[in-house]
């Protein structure tokens, strides 16, 4: 499966490898650094703590996984909350973030993100600021 950013390209292989190449002047590749790469580079292989990637959702500088053992992982910038971590620091290799990966659909925006369960409203990831407009209408 290949999924294309703004300036990014994330690449799950047969086996659940993740990988990516692009832009990743925040982290958005998750390889623990931010150097930038015209060719794939492995960013989980086999044998990680989270099992093999299933879905992914990528943003300009963001990304978003669902993996197998049931976390949803994220990196990349963070300067919106839009990862989730209760921070607004880079995140430049992958962390697990407070999500049920279990019948969730991902969507990300340029600074957002949203977790969709079924059946229920959808769920901002993160905090977000007062001018926007999900918590002005909730």
């Amino acid at each position: 499966k290949v999924v294309c950013g703004a300036s990014h390209t994330l690449f799950i292989m047969t086996l659940g490898d993740l990988r990516g190449c692009g832009r990743n002047d925040s982290g958005q590749l998750g390889t623990g650094n931010a150097d930038s790469s015209d060719v794939p580079v492995r960013i989980l292989g086999p044998g990680n703590r989270f099992g093999w990637a299933v879905e992914d959702a990528v943003a300009n500088e963001h990304t978003l996984v669902t993996m197998s053992c049931g976390a949803v992982i994220g990196f990349g910038s963070n300067h919106h909350a839009q990862l989730g971590l209760g921070h607004r620091r880079v995140q430049l290799a992958p962390a697990d973030l407070p999500l049920d990966a279990r019948n969730v659909e991902l969507h990300v925006g340029a600074f957002q993100s949203f977790a969709i369960y079924p059946g229920v409203q959808p769920k901002p990831v993160g905090f977000l600021d007062k001018e926007d407009l999900y918590h002005r209408k909730n």
